[in-house]
Order: structure tokens, then sequence, then C-alpha cells
């Protein structure tokens, strides 16, 4: 049998049966990964990046504990990745390498914070402002 990509022999002793090598299976893999991406529309190749996107962030924070560190909310849609010693708008990376970093171990500057306790994170811990105050919620009657 011959090599689906370079048309030579295949070894017998070869575990695989349609290529001669690692090299022409690699091949194979990017030939059909081009050819499946061709056919997508630019609306299908957007959903297709967003749903990674999303399935990423779901790994980070379930990595991270899936609930906030102080307070112990766990709706993964206000669930942010923060900074511990400050500095997440200077920055350089996206929030994506850092997510793929926090994955890898390589950082351990990141915590999981719900959106609300990231704020208040930010002017008690990082700004020196005192946290004395009192927080009062006021639901806004959205029925006209």
């Amino acid at each position: 049998m011959n090599c689906l990509i370079c048309n030579s022999e295949i070894p017998s002793e070869s575990m695989c049966r349609k290529y001669c090598s690692d090299d022409c299976y690699k091949k194979s893999v990017i030939r059909k990964a081009v050819k499946h991406n061709l056919t997508k529309t630019p609306e299908e190749k957007r959903m297709s990046v967003k749903k990674s996107i999303i399935k990423l962030m779901k790994r980070t924070k379930d990595h991270l504990g899936g609930k906030c560190v102080y307070c112990g909310c766990d709706n993964y849609d206000i669930l942010e990745l923060n900074h511990i010693n400050g500095g997440g708008t200077k920055e350089k990376k996206g929030t994506l390498t850092v997510a793929r970093e926090v994955l890898k171990g390589l950082r351990t500057d990141i915590e999981l914070t719900c959106s609300i306790c990231n704020m208040w994170h930010n002017v008690t811990k990082l700004r020196g402002i005192s946290d004395n105050w009192t927080i009062t919620w006021k639901k806004e009657n959205v029925n006209n």
C-alpha cells in the first residue's frame, strides 16, 4: 500500500496504514484543517472562535475554583480574572493569553472574583481607600 500524501510505499512495520511517516500524517491533518476552514462562512468562523473563547474561559474559571474568592459567587457570567497585586490595566498580554498561562500553571498572581468584588479589591486593597461604607441595593422597577 502507498502513502496517501507522497505515494511512497508504507513500511510493513508502520503502525499507520495510510501514511509512510509522521510528517505525511501531519501534512494530511493540515490539509484537512485548511479544507474544512475554507468551507466555513465568515459567520461560522466567528461563531467557532467565540465558542473556543467561551470554552477556554470556562476551563480557566473551573481551574481557579469556579467561584469568587471573596464572596463565593458562582455565576460564571460575572466572574473575572483579577490580578492579585493590581496592574491588570497595564498588562501587555490579552485576557486569553493570561487564561492560557493560568491553565499551564505559569501565573500565580491571578485570582477569580465577581465583578463587584473585583472593584472592591481595586478600591480597598490597591488604592487604599477605607471600606467602612454601606452598600444599599435598590432594584429599579422596569415594568412601566
